[in-house]
């Protein structure tokens, strides 16, 4: 896996050794039920090991079993090298399989977004990153190394039971459970494949420019130079070669004193919030619901554009009997894929501005920030803006109000697409 190789530890090497060890004891029960039966009529298998007297029994016993410990070792690398296609030859042999797939997906996705190439740059920008998505992201690994290593340790024991069916075939009746084990084990490494990739995109949204301040370079103007400067540098760091970079240098001490003096005044001083009630609905023109009402897991087609609107009534105390709206029961709009109160408490004023703010990741947002400025006893407004998908899977979309400089409302929704 990218990134600084972690520490052995007591857990990792548990469970590292652990599905070697289930392989190598249903090894020894697939021993014990073949060898119980009498199979050829001549030669070294013409009897039943378990026959011979000591100690020639256990050490037939013995070789035996360190000889399929041995192979079941390199059967299980061998799988393991296939099922992530680590090199060029498994790449294109496995490249349509859903493991590579998975690993493959955050590192073009960063590369897409960013520019960086993420084998070169995560080790860079690791230790960077918090203790706490740190800890998420070595969890979200350590089950995916697992998931891996018993998927490909049950392949490599049903690879040996099929040898062992022409010398036994009781061992027949055993061979189901490693060939379970490894769909299981694999179908549960391509979703943690998945899942660490999304904490990795993650680091990158959060700690990108961390990584560009810890190498004193400037900070680019928009995403076009971002991905141009970070191309470059990924470049560099897989050739070893210089490139032609210009850094920036400040006063760390007075950077440092005007953050923290900064955040103190956030903090003792803060924006008193304009006091108003109202809705908030979110409406996606095109989309279907999934499951019951209420879920907010809606499906949209990919490739397709629709149309997001977000609506704001700001009223007297009841917004469903607005002057300026048709009451409408529960406030319930059934077009809406949410509805939110809004009942924000501190200064009076005669007007409230409200920043609406759609974070979707990977997803084409046209404008995804707007600010509105409505009279705080009623008023309304909707604001849209186009959103499409090109590729098919399930997206999160957050639609987030501020007023003060502080949050008032945040609306989550499940994007579903497909093609």
């Amino acid at each position: 896996m990218e990134g600084i190789p972690e520490p052995l530890t007591l857990r990792r090497f548990v469970a590292g050794s652990l599905p070697v060890l289930a392989g190598t004891a249903f090894l020894i029960a697939v021993i014990l039920v073949g060898s119980s039966e009498r199979t050829i009529d001549s030669g070294i298998w013409s009897r039943p090991w378990r026959d011979d007297s000591p100690p020639r029994q256990w050490v037939t016993f013995a070789a035996v079993v360190f000889s399929g410990v041995l192979i079941l070792i390199l059967l299980r690398a061998l799988f393991q090298w296939l099922m992530e296609g680590r090199d060029t030859r498994a790449a294109r042999l496995m490249h349509a399989t859903p493991l590579p797939a998975a690993r493959a997906a955050s590192r073009s996705a960063i590369e897409q977004v960013y520019g960086f190439d993420l084998v070169v740059a995560w080790p860079r920008l690791q230790p960077l990153i918090g203790d706490r998505l740190g800890a998420l992201i070595r969890g979200r690994r350590e089950v995916y190394e697992f998931a891996v290593r018993c998927a490909s340790t049950a392949a490599a024991v049903a690879l040996a039971a099929v040898v062992l069916l022409p010398v036994w075939p009781r061992t027949a009746l055993l061979l189901p459970i490693p060939v379970v084990l490894a769909w299981i084990g694999y179908r549960t490494a391509v979703r943690s494949a998945t899942g660490y990739g999304q904490a990795l995109r993650v680091a990158f949204d959060l700690h990108r420019f961390d990584l560009l301040a810890a190498l004193h370079l400037p900070l680019p103007e928009d995403l076009a130079a971002e991905q141009s400067a970070n191309r470059k540098l990924s470049e560099s760091w897989s050739s070893g070669l210089p490139t032609d970079l210009r850094y920036r240098h400040t006063d760390v001490g007075t950077d440092v004193l005007d953050r923290v003096e900064d955040a103190v005044k956030g903090v003792l001083v803060p924006a008193a919030p304009v006091t108003f009630r109202g809705v908030v609905e979110v409406t996606l023109h095109g989309a279907e619901q999934v499951g019951e009402r209420g879920n907010r897991q809606w499906q949209i087609r990919t490739g397709r554009r629709g149309r997001l609107d977000v609506k704001l009534v700001v009223g007297p105390d009841d917004p469903s009997v607005s002057a300026r709206q048709e009451p409408s029961g529960d406030w319930r709009n059934p077009s809406a894929i949410a509805t939110e109160f809004l009942d924000v408490r501190g200064r009076s004023a005669a007007r409230v501005e409200i920043e609406i703010d759609i974070d979707a990741p990977f997803v084409d947002v046209t404008d995804a920030h707007h600010y509105v400025d409505l009279a705080s006893d009623e008023d309304t407004a909707t604001l849209s803006t186009d959103i499409s998908v090109e590729r098919a899977g399930r997206y999160d979309l957050l639609v987030t109000l501020f007023s003060s400089g502080r949050l008032v409302q945040a609306v989550p929704i499940e994007l579903v697409a497909a093609p």
